[in-house]
């Protein structure tokens, strides 16, 4: 506790730090609220877990489709101008929903708005990742991603099931409405950011600075490692997420507001998963934390669905998203550690786009597997994904490499 004030008081001197991450809890407070409305909203017009998945699927392409192009503007043209842009957007783009649904428009009209929110969403993504070691000093950035990961997911613990009440008090379009004055509060705290800006990249585009990230990548047997470790991971936990909803709804005949509550005990798991974050690599490597966290994560997959109770659902929930909070901390850190902030849009995106090509299988095959044979199966064999995960990525250089004070070369 002691050492998680000490990092809170050092982050609260950082005034764009600040102002970044009020404005990102307040907008993932509402983003909470869309992540429950939505599915349920797919599957109240759908019933079906096929459309579940396919909407997982949907929300995916945009990342594999454009993410070296992002990487490429990212080092190329003003960060922060890049990053308001996508929240304008993307505050339309919500707007449009309860329109949607107030003419009862046809399903592919929702997975359109789903593929041009994932698309916004990336590029606010990768810009918050590659802005923060912009704004922070490099020997405290594991510091600073444990608090905004921590800080980022408190809107998890109150959000889903204050979303879920909501909707069933009012409606979805309300929920829906509340999310995108969340991203009106977050442009107005990232007016107030100051991004130093890197030498702009003035000369002609050419078609090789696509591959440059992944030239830099398969350099550091730290970060392909990493790499491979992710794909398994993003696999099992698409597969997850696309069941989730499914889950609740179709075995456990949950309510919304039920729903929306177990949803919420995640939170509880990122708040404790940002906080620990920042403590471990204290005692121990990325390497090893990450494997470790993978192997647990595994066995709380495949035990899932076997506790036919919303209370234990909740609290495995819990658990499952302490240890991706972990890994996401650990993961972006160590990235943001050995490489070079001029190309670091170009590495994040283009290990999205080498991580997320083949994790869409995971969303692909559980929704006709379960039609097929069960949920408990689906859960079961994406949870033994996960090992095969730490199988292909061990080496000795990734369960040796420690963080350092300064920038390094790939390793």
């Amino acid at each position: 506790m002691q050492f998680a004030l000490r990092n809170l008081a050092l982050v609260l001197k950082n005034k764009d730090f600040v102002f970044l991450t009020i404005g990102e809890a307040i907008s993932s407070f509402g983003n909470r609220f869309f992540k429950i409305a939505f599915p349920i909203l797919i599957y109240n017009l759908s019933k079906s877990a096929i459309a579940l998945s396919t909407m997982i699927v949907i929300e995916t392409l945009p990342q594999i489709l454009f993410g070296l192009f992002l990487g490429v503007a990212l080092d190329r043209y003003d960060r922060k101008k890049i990053i308001m842009y996508s929240i304008v957007i993307q505050t339309l783009l919500v707007l449009i929903i309860p329109l949607l649904i107030h003419v009862n428009a046809h399903l592919f009209f929702y997975y359109v708005i789903a593929f041009l929110l994932s698309l916004f969403g990336m590029v606010y993504d990768t810009s918050v990742s590659v802005i923060i070691p912009s704004i922070c000093a490099k020997r405290d950035i594991q510091v600073y991603n444990s608090v905004f990961q921590t800080i980022r997911t408190i809107s998890k613990l109150v959000g889903p099931g204050l979303g879920g009440l909501l909707i069933s008090i009012y409606s979805i379009s309300s929920v829906l409405i509340f999310d995108a004055v969340t991203f009106i509060v977050l442009l107005l705290m990232l007016i107030k950011v100051t991004v130093p800006q890197i030498p702009l990249n003035k000369s002609r585009f050419k078609f090789s600075e696509l591959f440059e990230g992944i030239k830099t990548i398969k350099k550091s047997k730290v970060i392909w490692s990493t790499v491979i470790l992710v794909v398994f991971i993003n696999i099992a936990m698409q597969a997850f997420n696309a069941s989730l909803v499914y889950y609740t709804k179709h075995e456990l005949y949950l309510k919304d507001d039920l729903v929306g509550i177990i949803f919420s005990f995640a939170g509880l798991g990122g708040i404790a998963g940002g906080i620990i974050a920042g403590t471990l690599t204290n005692k121990f490597t990325p390497g090893k934390i990450l494997i470790f966290s993978c192997l647990l994560l595994s066995g709380f997959i495949t035990c899932y669905p076997f506790f036919a109770n919303w209370i234990l659902a909740g609290a495995m929930y819990a658990v499952i998203s302490l240890l991706v909070t972990v890994m996401d901390v650990t993961i972006i850190s160590t990235i943001q550690q050995t490489t070079n902030n001029d190309i670091l849009g170009k590495v994040i995106t283009s290990i999205n786009v080498l991580t997320l090509t083949i994790s869409p299988l995971g969303a692909l095959i559980s929704g006709p597997l379960t039609s097929i044979t069960s949920i408990q199966t689906t859960f079961v064999t994406f949870g033994l994904v996960t090992i095969l995960g730490v199988f292909f990525s061990l080496n000795k250089q990734f369960l040796s490499y420690k963080y350092t004070d300064t920038n390094t070369k790939s390793v």
